[in-house]
């Protein structure tokens, strides 16, 4: 039977049962191993071995039969077909076989009332005429002693008489099918009785939880681990495998003796080891420049598509490629969420209950950015979240299915700069300022002549809360004198505007104009500098938030350790200019466009001009960690009540001074 079963479905099955062969070694008589459906009609295969008549007389085929109901259950199959178990080779009696099944399934029918089971085929082979008649003698016998859960439907071979109805479906119909003829698997269905429905019809509880990913109690945890699936090589890989303990390491081993590396957002799957969960899904992830978060999408939807295959019921995310791989941290956030949404719309009838992302603890911006990308999906889908993390309808419809809950621990709301105009909706603004506000010329004012033909203030709320949220954490481990924030400017080229209004600073722009100071994102003191590196003519004034700097050199990926200190320096400098290396320290404030040059405004939609707002000044602060040039760089600390938001750190609301 297995070699049919092989030469239909392809050599696929044969692999995945040798990547448990070598992952677990021989299977039990009677123990389940599942594998995918190959290229047969079906979504998983459910492979068996039996010992013979004479060894066991049937209890393991009736154990195996119900453990093979219990896997189809916990994968919500409507239908499931057995072959007629035993007969053969193995020397049981078909009348014996047929009896086991019936019995057996009709019990686990009756054990099992919610399940979403809703066909069970009997297969026998068409030359076999004698197996077929015993089971469709045994089937009528059942049914003349048995008033049990089955409805039964028999399906004889071309020379015998129409199909007969033996009962009513109720709940399960059982079909007995002749392999090789038309008729097998065309079993007519009957209407479900009244009531019956699938279990599970909500949609699962999405979840923002700051903690550790390795420490999450649930079915599935996804980690992300380098290609050659050395756990000590990436950092997260290394925490789960420390409390996980070596089994998980021996597992991937055993995969890539098979298998070769990881494929790029293809999950590789292991036990927890000694984790609080099931399974543990290894991501293999490319960095952020080279597709752009295409592959983090379709890992994201295997990842959800695995567990519903292991009956999972929670799964835990960690954000995946926020950190050495370069991702922006809200674009993993609105990558993720969309995903997750999308995904749990399409399979509203799974048994995946709960879906977290556990944002690391100390990531105080991850949570903010994770929380304003959340609220604005339900905005979108008219959800508004709660205090207690439940959601509520914003215009009450008693038919409305039930949505996806947020919790998002702690996390503080950041208000928008008072002086911004309202967004309307729109996820993105650009206001084009008055030449003659105080706003407009402060900014000309910092661009130390240069000649100026037009400015854009950048409203972003999900950058700019992710921004503040960061300034927060910054000052919270600095000391109190350090001035932590500074208006810089950065040039790019005319490529990268778009992306930059819409996703904010990232390393994905690293090396396109040199490294020679670090890895990361440069800013200037000057305007003139920073408008040498474009062709545009249209540079970023923007807030950076430089807090400690150290000198950069070219070998540096992220700023070193403060001296006596496990934390890093927040950036590290060069002449007249600071580079960061975390993509919330800095938000695009304002987009200007100097004269003789291409108006980037020919290239956007234009916004109605801003009313002009009298913004107060105060000098500025010098940083005693570091002061490039004089105070008419920009360098300020914003002080601690500009729009009074009473979060406890300093509120500037985007104004100089």
């Amino acid at each position: 039977m297995s070699r049919v079963v092989l030469q239909h479905a392809g050599d696929s099955i044969q692999k995945e049962l040798q990547t448990y062969l070598v992952a677990y070694g021989r299977p039990q008589l009677g123990q389940v191993v599942y594998t995918s459906g190959g290229k047969l009609s079906c979504q998983h295969l459910y492979h068996l071995s039996l010992p013979t008549w004479q060894d066991d007389k049937g209890q393991v085929l009736q154990r195996a039969i119900e453990k093979c109901l219990d896997l189809a259950g916990n994968q919500n199959a409507n239908s499931i077909a057995f072959p007629t178990l035993g007969v053969g080779f193995l020397g049981y009696p078909p009348d014996v076989s047929a009896s086991i099944l019936f019995t057996t399934i009709n019990s686990w029918c009756l054990k099992n009332n919610a399940a979403c089971l809703k066909e069970v085929l009997l297969v026998v082979f068409s030359p076999d005429t004698v197996s077929l008649n015993v089971f469709n003698s045994e089937a009528t016998r059942f049914l003349q002693q048995q008033q049990g859960a089955l409805g039964l439907l028999a399906y004889r071979p071309p020379q015998f008489q129409a199909p007969l109805v033996f009962q009513a479906a109720n709940p399960v119909t059982v079909g007995l099918a002749v392999a090789g003829h038309q008729q097998a698997g065309q079993l007519g269905r009957s209407s479900p009785p009244q009531g019956r429905q699938l279990q599970h019809k909500s949609r699962p509880t999405i979840r923002i939880i700051s903690g550790e990913i390795a420490k999450a109690s649930v079915d599935v945890i996804v980690s992300t681990v380098p290609p050659g699936l050395n756990m000590l090589k990436g950092v997260m890989s290394r925490s789960v495998l420390q409390l996980g303990g070596n089994s998980i390491q021996q597992e991937l081993q055993a995969y890539l003796m098979t298998h070769g590396c990881a494929q790029m957002g293809k999950v590789v799957c292991t036990s927890g080891g000694q984790l609080q969960c099931q399974y543990v899904y290894h991501l293999s992830l490319p960095e952020w420049q080279s597709d752009n978060g295409q592959t983090l999408k379709s890992a994201v939807k295997e990842c959800l598509d695995t567990a519903k295959q292991h009956a999972a019921k929670s799964i835990a995310f960690p954000t995946l490629g926020a950190g050495f791989l370069g991702y922006p941290l809200h674009r993993v956030a609105t990558i993720l969420l969309n995903s997750i949404y999308s995904w749990v719309d399409r399979h509203r009838g799974c048994r995946l209950q709960e879906v977290q992302i556990i944002v690391f603890t100390k990531d105080t911006a991850g949570l903010q950015v994770f929380t304003a990308v959340q609220d604005s999906i339900n905005d979108s889908k008219g959800l508004t979240r709660t205090g207690s993390g439940r959601q509520s309808s914003k215009q009450k419809q008693s038919s409305s299915p039930q949505a996806p809950q947020a919790t998002s621990g702690n996390a503080t709301v950041v208000s928008q700069p008072s002086h911004w105009e309202p967004m309307n909706g729109d996820n993105v603004k650009l206001v084009d300022l008055d030449p003659s506000s105080t706003e407009y010329q402060q900014v000309v004012g910092l661009s130390r002549g240069m000649a100026v033909e037009s400015i854009q203030r950048v409203q972003n709320p999900t950058l700019y809360q992710q921004y503040r949220a960061k300034k927060r954490d910054m000052k919270m481990n600095n000391s109190s004198n350090t001035a932590n924030e500074q208006q810089l400017w950065h040039g790019t080229n005319a490529a990268n505007i778009s992306s930059i209004i819409t996703n904010g600073f990232n390393r994905g722009y690293c090396g396109q104009n040199g490294t020679k100071f670090g890895h990361g994102v440069y800013f200037a003191t000057n305007a003139d500098f920073s408008n040498s590196y474009t062709l545009s003519g249209t540079i970023f004034l923007a807030l950076v938030l430089v807090g400690e700097s150290t000198p950069g050199n070219s070998q540096m990926r992220v700023p070193p350790k403060k001296p006596g200190s496990d934390r890093l320096y927040d950036s590290v400098t060069g002449p007249d200019m600071v580079v960061i290396f975390h993509d919330a320290q800095a938000y695009p404030q304002y987009l200007v466009t100097l004269q003789t040059q291409r108006s980037w405004t020919n290239h956007v939609v234009q916004m109605p001009a801003a009313v002009p707002i009298n913004l107060p000044s105060s000098p500025s602060r010098g940083n005693p960690s570091w002061n490039p040039g004089n105070s008419n760089s920009g360098s300020f600390d914003s002080g601690d009540s500009d729009y009074g938001d009473n979060d406890g750190c300093d509120s500037d609301d985007g104004n100089f001074g």
